[in-house]
């Protein structure tokens, strides 16, 4: 049965969130992925197990801080005033953009770049402009910083409309806070910010020395599976 060698170490952080808190929206947020939990009544409402049912419910979408390439945030963007299409092409990644915004935390990115080239802010720019088939030289550094936010927007809003989904199917009240994870819990924080809703950083309820808040919450689901099995020894 496929359900028996699915990856389930998402729904791990959502138990154990749910022994802590009444209701929430666990919205871990990693390199490559995100996954969004409701949590309610100390359980975790899933309307999928699988890749595939959870992509078609919004819970697992495939957009992360560093790995995720530009050519999948956007088929067009602006720049310069003139609306341009994006190249197709393995040239720039997510934490491109964000190391560009000075956003990226440390430690994120841990793959090479696309380019196997620098991870410096110059050499992110230098992909980015590639992807609209520019060179760095040829702009500013502040017109390279805003074309980066501009597909860190595109990133934001299909977060955001994922986040929409499931708090429409009102399981949540209005007051339920959001709960961000990962290594791109940076951005859960700003949806949550957005929806006008509580926030609350998933190192929030674990028991662990307040230098390492920033490890438990990028690892959270390693986290939540020791935590889990701690308590079942005990």
């Amino acid at each position: 049965n496929i359900e028996n060698i699915a990856s389930r170490n998402w729904y791990a952080t959502g138990l154990f969130v749910a022994g802590k808190i009444q209701q929430a929206l666990v919205i871990d947020i990693g390199s490559t992925t995100t996954d969004m939990m409701v949590v309610s009544e100390g359980k975790v409402w899933t309307q999928g197990n699988t890749d595939f049912t959870r992509m078609a419910s919004n819970e697992l979408v495939y957009t992360g801080l560093v790995r995720t390439p530009l050519m999948a945030l956007a088929q067009k963007i602006s720049f310069q005033g003139i609306e341009v299409g994006v190249m197709a092409e393995y040239i720039a990644t997510a934490a491109d953009v964000y190391r560009v915004l000075g956003e990226l935390p440390q430690d994120a990115d841990q793959q090479p770049a696309a380019d196997n080239g620098d991870k410096t802010a110059l050499a992110s720019a230098r992909r980015i402009a590639r992807m609209v088939g520019r060179d760095v030289e040829s702009a500013s550094p502040e017109e390279w910083k805003n074309l980066a936010q501009q597909f860190a927007d595109k990133q934001f809003q299909q977060l955001l409309t994922a986040c929409e989904r499931q708090l429409a199917r009102g399981l949540l009240a209005s007051s339920a806070p959001m709960i961000g994870a990962g290594c791109g819990s940076l951005l859960a924080k700003k949806i949550a910010q957005k929806l006008d809703r509580p926030y609350l950083d998933f190192s929030s309820f674990a028991s662990k020395k307040i230098e390492y808040n920033q490890i438990v919450t990028a690892c959270a689901p390693a986290y939540a599976v020791a935590a889990l099995a701690m308590k079942e020894i005990h």
